[in-house]
């Protein structure tokens, strides 16, 4: 669906006056349409300097938006599939010293880097430096993948890049850096960087014994923290890691999901906390029962949210993941829901997964992430999953169904991570997503999407469409990021697309800066994955509500 501009007053009269402003510009002063109205076109215009098209690919990087270099203006920080990474200006410049580019010693090109770059201030100074974790060529020495981190400048810190394991039974991989995250584990007021691997073996017999170290913690100098890198089972990590204070330590705990039915919980010396890994029936009651009586769930690319649903004071673990069914030969039958509390139990309300259908297609998945906010700002932290059946379901933290909406809409499409935050300017978050094409099929359905909080109906001017993808992969496989760009105090969305093209809208709705619940991929700049994490926001503008005094009234003539 796209949008027509109205003329200048017909815009106003609908600003004031809502959908009865439609018909008295478009029809009741028999006002001659002007050339914009007889075109579609979207309602909002992109930022002046954008789209810009120097990336290549982009897989889940997304971007953070961050002041990267201390002047006073807010910087886009993206990576994409040639290992590179870039930071614009809010004008669309490229940053002097940009892109930064990487690469195993002993390969022969810079590999591409999959996860979201993290942002944060690693070394103690004033400036914020950058993390990345990247894929190697090979799985021998010097061809692994690694972790970067920079400073603001663009220098590597002294004791980067780190090179990670990786063993001899998956031969056919490439070793590779999934997700980087940034928290404050040892509790030492500096924060560590935190990386997960897809180093792997098979799980059968005398492999599981196979050290296949694939969750790292290290100090700002490259050293490592207590007993990390720690590994289960031999089952890699393809997802995104989470980090918070879940065992009231004080210092951050790692959460993870791993391609096998256990999801992980760490502290910060790298040890299990009690009943973790966590063995994980979709129904509890299985627990316990012969292996190969129940279905169960699987974590492979999993990005779990951490944050207190219920209101008790302790953190909730959410998880979402594929649902193996032993009756259909162990194959994916169903996509599942876990909400799990610090102990390993189940929140009450949870106590069965809820599942819903298989993916749409079986390549090119998206992440299984996990959202959280308070959509109507009464208290209730809700639960948005975007599904890889077709639908973006949101949950009230009882389990039950608060609304769903079929971004698919019958064509073979995959959603990213969903933002959480006002871009209307009723003052209420936002759901705000993209969508993307795994194949060539339904390339032209591709979408940014918003969808009004507290109902799931489209906000007016939505959806947007993405004018400059191009080649075999199309769309937003990656979360947007919501927030002032240009320092104007209204709302500008950024995505990068799986083409390589950074967008940024440019909304007239005004920017509430406590109204962005989650604004960014894996909710801030340090991707923790928790609404503990640190605030991303400009604050540059007066966070007062509007006037809530708004008369709904039918569209006419749409």
């Amino acid at each position: 669906m796209k949008h027509k501009y109205l003329n200048g007053w017909g815009r106003l009269l609908a600003v004031v006056f809502g959908s009865l402003a439609l018909a008295v510009a478009a029809g009741w002063w028999g006002m001659a349409p002007l050339a914009a109205e007889t075109e579609e076109v979207d309602a909002f215009p992109f930022l002046a300097g954008f789209p810009r098209t120097d990336p290549s690919n982009i897989e889940f990087a997304g971007t953070a938006v961050a002041d990267i270099d201390s002047d006073g203006d807010l910087e886009i920080v993206t990576a994409d599939g040639r290992g590179k990474v870039w930071a614009f200006h809010h004008t669309g410049n490229v940053v002097s010293g940009y892109p930064l580019t990487t690469k195993s010693p002993n390969c022969a090109t810079s590999e591409r880097i999959n996860g979201p770059v993290a942002v944060g201030n690693i070394s103690g100074d004033t400036r914020p430096e950058i993390a990345a974790g990247t894929r190697g060529c090979g799985s021998a020495s010097g061809q692994r993948g690694r972790v970067y981190v920079w400073n603001s400048q663009g220098s590597t810190l002294t004791g980067w890049p780190k090179d990670i394991a990786w063993n001899s039974a998956e031969p056919s991989e490439a070793a590779e850096v999934y997700s980087v995250a940034l928290a404050n584990v040892w509790n030492g007021g500096i924060l560590e960087v935190i990386a997960g691997t897809n180093n792997s073996a098979p799980s059968f017999g005398s492999a599981e014994n196979i050290d296949t170290s694939n969750l790292y913690v290290w100090r700002a100098d490259g050293s490592a923290i207590g007993s990390y890198p720690t590994w289960y089972k031999t089952a890699g990590i393809w997802g995104a890691v989470a980090t918070a204070d879940i065992d009231g330590d004080g210092g951050a705990d790692t959460i993870v999901g791993r391609d096998h039915v256990y999801v992980a919980v760490y502290n910060k010396n790298g040890q299990p906390l009690p009943n973790f890994p966590l063995h994980t029936p979709t129904e509890h009651t299985a627990l316990g029962n012969a292996w190969g009586s129940y279905q169960y769930g699987e974590f492979t690319r999993t990005a779990p949210a951490i944050g207190d649903l219920d209101g008790d004071g302790m953190l909730e673990m959410v998880f979402h993941g594929k649902v193996r069914s032993p009756g259909n030969g162990h194959n994916v039958t169903n996509n599942g829901l876990w909400v799990v509390e610090p102990n390993g139990t189940r929140m009450a309300g949870w106590e069965n997964a809820p599942l819903v259908g298989d993916s749409l297609y079986d390549s090119f998945g998206p992440m299984f992430s996990v959202s959280l906010g308070d959509l109507g700002r009464n208290g209730s932290v809700e639960i948005a999953v975007p599904y890889a059946d077709g639908y973006l379901r949101v949950y009230r933290p009882d389990g039950s169904l608060y609304w769903s909406y079929n971004y698919a809409q019958g064509k073979l499409l995959f959603a990213s991570e969903v933002v959480i935050g006002d871009v209307s300017g009723d003052g209420l978050p936002d759901v705000v997503f993209g969508t993307y094409a795994p194949t060539t099929a339904d390339q032209a359905s591709i979408r940014l999407i918003a969808l009004h909080g507290t109902t799931g109906q489209m906000i007016s001017g939505f959806p947007l469409t993405l004018p400059n993808e191009s080649g075999d992969k199309r769309g937003l496989r990656s979360a947007p990021t919501l927030t002032d760009l240009d320092h104007d105090c209204d709302v500008e969305i950024v995505g990068a697309s799986w083409s390589g093209v950074i967008y940024v809208w440019d909304l007239d709705a005004p920017y509430y800066w406590d109204q962005m619940l989650w604004p960014t991929a894996r909710h801030d700049n340090q991707r923790t994955g928790s609404m503990t994490g640190p605030r991303v926001a400009s604050y540059d503008c007066n966070p007062s509500r509007p006037f809530d005094n708004h008369v709904y009234l039918p569209i006419v003539g749409q």
